[in-house]
């Protein structure tokens, strides 16, 4: 009897961690919509072109200097460097598919600040479209945050799109 009220003990506390890591990835990827709309607030209002570079374990938003020609990495909160959990890898795709160039760029490179990031939010208020999906690698469901590029920036579970 104890025996087995230890074996079910055991299941409920693990499935309550695997839960509370779910929620965290959900979370995390309801940051990174919440933060892609409050950077198209920003760039209206400041009349500014702003950018999203994505890698497989981290993003980070970027200003453009257009004296410059050059893209610098913004460190305001909430539009600094997000780094995934581990065991998440985050991909982006855009209106021509997965991105060619993936990975985060060397920011402080005068070379690489002038490759334009996989996300581009321009001063109108629009943006390109895209998928960035944040996949789980303990076999949980993973989240796509997206947008077309005119409408707000949404989540939802991976593989539900329609």
């Amino acid at each position: 009897m104890v025996v087995i009220i230890s074996v079910l003990m055991g299941t409920v506390v693990l499935s309550f961690f695997g839960s509370d890591r779910e929620q965290r990835l959900k979370t995390a990827a309801q940051r990174m919509a919440t933060a892609i709309e409050l950077a198209r607030h920003e760039s209206l209002a400041r009349n500014e072109t702003w950018g999203i570079y994505v890698d497989v374990d981290s993003y980070a938003f970027a200003i453009y200097d257009e004296s410059e020609e050059t893209w610098y990495e913004t460190e305001i909160r909430p539009f600094d460097r997000y780094d995934l959990d581990a065991g998440t890898t985050l991909s982006v795709d855009g209106p021509s598919g997965p991105a060619a160039d993936s990975g985060l760029v060397d920011l402080s490179s005068s070379v690489s600040r002038r490759r334009a990031p996989h996300i581009v939010i321009y001063a109108s208020g629009e943006q390109t479209p895209f998928e960035a999906h944040w996949i789980p690698d303990w076999g949980a469901t993973g989240w796509t945050v997206f947008s077309d590029g005119i409408q707000r920036t949404r989540i939802t579970a991976l593989g539900d799109r329609n």
